[in-house]
């Protein structure tokens, strides 16, 4: 007679390959999850199921990640899921809490993720991300660098590290990473504007005009490069270039 399909568990199967215990503690957690009522009759019935245990399972448990987070480190430890398998449950719970805006709960399921897999740069990046948008930057930075550790080049890790220390006004920092990320980004406006920024606040007017003038190009009906332009020129004593903005961003203003 073959064994529960459970890791680790010796018992004799008694229904659709689980023993008495695992059957009935499946069944329990199934029926108190309304969402899952339909993969419970799908349990229950013999004569309908057509994948293995294993399938059923696994399918079992993505669809209670959509729902509930308590399943998760419960299964996840009896369950013969790969690392894959794991990473995208907790992938797919760390973006549906993004999208309620419950960046808490994301940070942790990517905490977890990222002792999953500790070698992997998007999970860093994810998480730094979630940290970003609870306010928390210092674990923010930390998490953008762990990812950038990993790949040098993680655009959008170097983007956001370049972001965040020009808030904190780190600006040579600042300057290293949105440089990194121009060089990866090529023609991406936000990056020239960005990097003209911290140009601006060091004073070196020459290099921020350059840079806004470059973003104005890429996107040239983004009102925010002609005002910082603008602000650029009248700083550098060039104030007939700055007016121009100026105008051109109420022009754009106006419609």
């Amino acid at each position: 007679m073959k064994e529960c399909k459970i890791k680790g568990c010796t018992e004799k199967a008694h229904k659709n390959g689980l023993c008495e215990k695992h059957y009935q503690e499946l069944g329990v957690e199934a029926s108190a999850t309304p969402a899952n009522e339909g993969a419970v009759k799908t349990a229950d019935d013999d004569s309908d199921v057509k994948a293995s245990v294993e399938i059923q399972l696994e399918a079992f448990l993505l669809r209670a990640a959509r729902t509930t987070g308590r399943l998760v480190s419960k299964y996840e430890s009896l369950l013969k899921l790969g690392a894959g398998d794991a990473l995208e449950i907790y992938l797919k719970k760390a973006n549906n809490y993004e999208k309620k805006g419950k960046y808490n709960k994301a940070v942790s399921v990517m905490q977890k993720a990222t002792e999953l897999r500790p070698e992997d740069p998007e999970v860093f990046y994810k998480l730094g991300f979630d940290y970003e948008n609870m306010g928390m930057n210092k674990e923010a930075i930390d998490a953008y660098n762990r990812a950038v550790q990993l790949d040098a080049n993680h655009l959008n890790a170097q983007f956001r590290l370049g972001l965040l220390y020009s808030r904190n006004d780190s600006n040579d920092e600042a300057m290293i990473h949105l440089k990194k990320a121009r060089e990866l980004g090529l023609e991406y406006a936000e990056i020239h504007y960005r990097l003209g920024i911290v140009y601006d606040k060091k004073k070196k007017y020459a290099e921020a005009i350059e840079c806004f003038n470059k973003a104005i190009k890429t996107d040239p009906a983004n009102i925010r490069y002609y005002k910082s332009l603008g602000f650029t020129y009248d700083s550098k004593g060039m104030h007939d270039e700055s007016v121009a903005c100026f105008k051109k961003a109420v022009e754009l203003e106006e419609g």
